[in-house]
């Protein structure tokens, strides 16, 4: 029984023209249609026929096949009729892999080999991001399930293949994802962390990393994940997606993975960079406040701890005689208590608050603002900690109207109560008080 023929292309076999010794016709298009019409498989041909070549990570590999020299025909299988049938094979040329490299729908084709590339800690923090290119075998990546490595001239979904090869981002190749029956988690490979925490391969748990990946998808996935949690921001630009993720990976950063959640999942990723940079772990005090955290200490309108009346002091409700003070400044609140100091010759305390409500620690500086709305207090006007830091707001003279009393104080003590204290003992005056805040402003 003959064997069955497989005719290649006609770039193939004009290929083939230039690899065969015996092969010198012209360069005419119609002459060699007509030529290599004319092969049968019962002619006496000469043959020329060649080795398999192995596929490598660098190179595309080439089937074992035959080239009749008279006909310029190229088949798969071993001749059954001609000449030069039990010559040895011949290595393939160099030449004939560029081509089918270039040409991957020649019957030759044998794609090359792929494997993951896990970046060390030092490719991961150079200038820019690292890129993995996919398909190149020092820097490709995968994922560990239902994906796998596509060119992009032979990719089956017409519609996908021709908007990546319009997209001058995309490359050679792609990892297409597909989820039929939208199981399994299809986990991104590249950081080396499906099967251990990725700090302890490449990211060390002092580096910050932003992890971009673009693809374009036919049936999209409901999720990107980071250790098992929807996550990250995607930006789309029709059914092209560019998803991002900023994390700080500490102690049990696992993975990046594409969770189908019972949906079909089609992409095609095409473009994948990580940007490794140095995480800085921000100064807290022990009760967890850091520079720049604000810390109110009374909020306007709120009871006092010490009650209404300890003289010289009293406080009493709101008049409602500033409204429209209040909606120009918030730090007022919508009902101020109004703070009435009376010349009794001594000094006097007000409790604010107590217990832990004022969370003061010891050995960080602050900023403390008082909001007021002044009517006629010129006297001095303290905080005061624990009956033990004094912290001196205002000096008498404050003007009438609304006023932000604001002082910089390192505390040396941890402090709870908080008081409203004055020294005054022959002034009179009253104000409303708003907001009483600290922001921190350095922890020493």
């Amino acid at each position: 029984m003959k064997k069955k023929v497989i005719i290649a292309s006609i770039a193939t076999l004009s290929l083939a023209m230039t690899m065969a010794a015996t092969m010198v016709i012209g360069n005419a298009q119609g002459y060699l249609i007509s030529r290599a019409t004319e092969h049968s498989e019962t002619s006496n041909c000469y043959w020329n026929h060649y080795a398999a070549e192995a596929a490598t990570e660098s190179s595309v590999g080439c089937k074992e096949y035959w080239v009749c020299c008279d006909h310029h025909h190229v088949q798969l299988e071993e001749p059954t009729v001609g000449q030069n049938l039990d010559a040895d094979p011949l290595p393939v040329p160099s030449s004939v892999l560029t081509y089918l490299d270039e040409n991957p729908d020649d019957i030759r084709f044998v794609e090359k080999t792929f494997s993951d590339h896990i970046p060390t800690t030092d490719q991961l923090s150079v200038s820019g991001g690292y890129r993995f290119e996919i398909g190149s075998p020092t820097t490709n990546c995968g994922f560990n399930s239902q994906s796998s490595i596509e060119r992009v001239d032979l990719v089956s979904n017409s519609t996908a293949k021709a908007a990546l090869k319009g997209n001058n981002d995309v490359g050679k190749y792609v990892v297409h994802i597909s989820s039929s029956d939208g199981s399994g988690n299809v986990m991104f490979n590249g950081l080396g962390g499906s099967s251990g925490d990725v700090s302890a391969n490449n990211v060390p748990d002092s580096k910050e990393v932003t992890i971009q990946i673009k693809y374009y998808y036919v049936t999209d996935t409901p999720h990107f994940l980071y250790n098992g949690s929807g996550t990250g921001n995607r930006e789309r630009n029709g059914n092209f997606v560019t998803w991002s993720l900023s994390i700080v990976p500490t102690s049990g950063f696992k993975y990046i993975s594409v969770y189908p959640a019972g949906t079909l999942v089609d992409l095609y990723i095409y473009d994948i960079i990580v940007t490794m940079t140095d995480h800085e772990v921000q100064q807290t005090t022990p009760n967890g406040y850091a520079v720049g955290d604000i810390i109110t200490l009374y909020s306007a309108g709120g009871s006092f701890a010490g009650g209404t009346s300890k003289p010289p002091i009293a406080i009493s409700d709101y008049a409602n005689d500033i409204d429209s003070e209040l909606a120009e400044h918030p730090n007022l609140g919508s009902a101020p208590k109004l703070v009435t100091i009376t010349s009794t010759g001594s000094d006097g305390n007000m409790e604010i608050n107590q217990g832990n409500e004022s969370r003061i620690e010891s050995g960080v500086k602050y900023r403390f603002t008082v909001s007021v709305y002044n009517f006629s207090w010129n006297g001095t006007l303290f905080l005061n900690f624990q009956n033990n830091a004094f912290i001196q707001m205002s000096a008498g003279g404050i003007g009438v109207g609304y006023q932000e009393l604001s002082v910089d104080f390192t505390m040396s003590n941890n402090y709870n109560w908080l008081l409203l204290y004055t020294n005054s003992k022959t002034l009179s005056g009253s104000f409303y008080i708003g907001n009483i805040i600290a922001e921190v402003l350095e922890i020493l």
